[in-house]
């Protein structure tokens, strides 16, 4: 007779249902576990999946904003050659003026400084737009910049 025969049969069986319960209880656990554990990997996936795409929507608006600064600048640039050639032209115009105001009578040369004058008041007019419009995009900018955001939707900082 061995060790094992000492305790009695039905001690056996008890401890048998306890182990038994304890490794189902185990068992379940071990399930819902393995399932929070799948869950929590598909929500990182969605979370990934998401932020990349951001990511991409983020980049195409950069490029697209990038595309449409170099066209700004492009007409910008041609708008300041216009204007310089313009102004250029103005100033040959009125060397010229000043090389025949000499030989012209008192009429000719009231007529001309009357042009001219409508001439440099047609441009102090139309600067005075130009500066309108430049402060109104000044604004336009520092409320931009005003109304970014500063912290993101979890409180970082995001400067």
């Amino acid at each position: 007779m061995g060790l094992f025969a000492l305790v009695p049969g039905w001690l056996w069986a008890c401890l048998l249902a306890v182990l038994s319960a304890v490794s189902c209880t185990q068992a379940v656990r071990l399930e819902h576990a393995r399932v929070e554990v799948a869950q929590l990997r598909q929500a990182a996936a969605m979370a990934e999946a998401r932020a990349a795409e951001l990511s991409r929507s983020m980049l195409v608006k950069v490029a697209e904003a990038q595309n449409e600064a170099k066209k700004r600048e492009a007409a910008l640039r041609a708008a300041a050659d216009g204007a310089r050639a313009e102004s250029d032209g103005l100033r040959d115009d009125i060397d010229d003026i000043r090389g025949q105001l000499a030989g012209v009578t008192g009429a000719a040369a009231v007529e001309r400084a009357a042009t001219v004058g409508a001439v440099l008041k047609q441009c102090a007019a139309r600067h005075q737009e130009l500066a309108q419009r430049c402060d109104g995009h000044v604004s336009d900018i520092r409320t931009l910049m005003d109304a970014w955001p500063t912290a993101g939707p979890d409180g970082s900082d995001v400067k």
